[in-house]
């Protein structure tokens, strides 16, 4: 009986780990496939199962192309002026219509007519729901933004009358394949959401007032990237990395933490820990720091100068939301499915575990 290297158990385990947290994951499209079926058993106990799920981002001119013809476009118009499109099929809107007036659907053809105003109300009740439903399964997310505020502004007659209603540049479309009722009848619902992210407000710490906070120079934000630890590598053995390959990191890698501006110069060195539960990074700044005169620098005076959050903003560091036991560089992923090739790096010499890191409390 042969033992595994210890390696390659390793390397297991970690792959293991980042499938399951792949898995629980929650994503627009995985919000949107549970809440189409859920939302229909919750108003009216109607079967409706997601039979797959597309999304894409398009510009608005490639996003007017895909549009059906022959199926019912809404309008929908968020309260800070954003507009997008929910679209439905002739078998969907057939099916909300039975459920809601007779309480079940029929095994037939729908029949060819002209949409109304009725129609669309109809439909907006169960897109209502959706939409909410969509936005609390993302919670905090930046993608949650999206589905959020959208009211039914008016039926569209035709496909020129939603083009003229959008005003955003690039759209989030989603499309969803649908059995009805016990198979009685397949259906199709399209959603156009504008691209748009929330965008954390400004946050300016300091112990003493900072002269000349109203020319809005302070404000600005600004893309700071922080690097552990540089290591020199043989090209023959970087060209040779595969998934699983081990490098070795210094011990000390967790004090050798680079704070670089945008344009690549070194503004503070520092060492990594936690706050709050997010990665964070205590900063050193140099000696020479602390003799500046003007109030800009005494509201930094000190070698250590408390704790700077990267989370997500600062490259290089893992999600906050992650649990992350190995200090790793996961595959560069090309697609949902992980796609892309990188080397995983892992500290083979003192290993370092991210979890224990410094808990350090906010000054």
């Amino acid at each position: 009986m042969t033992s595994e290297p210890a390696e390659n158990v390793l390397h297991r385990k970690v792959s293991q780990g980042n499938r399951l947290r792949d898995a629980s994951a929650v994503t627009p499209t995985r919000a949107l496939r549970l809440a189409l079926g859920r939302v229909a058993d919750r108003l009216w106990g109607l079967p409706i199962v997601s039979k797959g799920i597309q999304s894409e981002v398009l510009d608005q001119e490639t996003a007017l192309s895909v549009v059906p013809d022959a199926h019912l476009i809404l309008i929908l118009r968020s309260g800070d002026g954003q507009v997008g499109l929910a679209v439905l099929d002739r078998a969907l809107l057939c099916s909300l219509i039975e459920i809601q007036t007779v309480g079940m659907i029929f095994d037939r053809t729908p029949e060819e007519r002209d949409y109304t105003s009725t129609d669309a109300t109809i439909a907006w009740l169960y897109l209502d729901w959706l939409l909410g439903e969509v936005s609390d399964a993302l919670g905090d997310l930046p993608e949650a933004v999206m589905w959020q505020g959208f009211r039914l502004e008016t039926r569209a007659e035709d496909l020129r009358a939603a083009a003229l209603a959008l005003n955003a540049p690039q759209f989030a479309v989603f499309t969803a394949a649908l059995e009805l009722g016990e198979g009685q009848r397949r259906g199709e619902v399209r959603i156009f959401l504008p691209v748009r992210r929330k965008t954390p407000p400004a946050r300016l710490r300091q112990d003493e007032p900072v002269a000349n906070v109203g020319n809005g120079f302070t404000m600005l934000p600004t893309p700071v990237t922080v690097d552990l630890c540089t290591l020199r590598v043989p090209l023959t053995t970087v060209c040779r990395f595969k998934p699983g390959d081990l490098v070795d990191l210094p011990a000390d890698a967790l004090n050798m933490a680079v704070i670089r501006a945008a344009g690549g110069h070194v503004v503070a060195k520092g060492r990594l820990g936690q706050m709050n539960g997010f990665r964070a990074v205590r900063l050193n700044l140099p000696r020479g720091a602390r003799k500046g005169q003007d109030s800009d620098q005494s509201a930094l005076a000190g070698e250590d100068v408390g704790f700077t959050s990267v989370a997500d903003q600062l490259s290089g560091m893992d999600s906050p939301q992650e649990e992350v036991s190995d200090l790793s560089l996961e595959p560069v992923s090309g697609g949902e499915e992980g796609d892309g090739v990188a080397a995983e790096m892992f500290a083979t010499e003192q290993p370092m575990d991210l979890n224990s890191l410094a808990d350090w409390e906010e000054e």
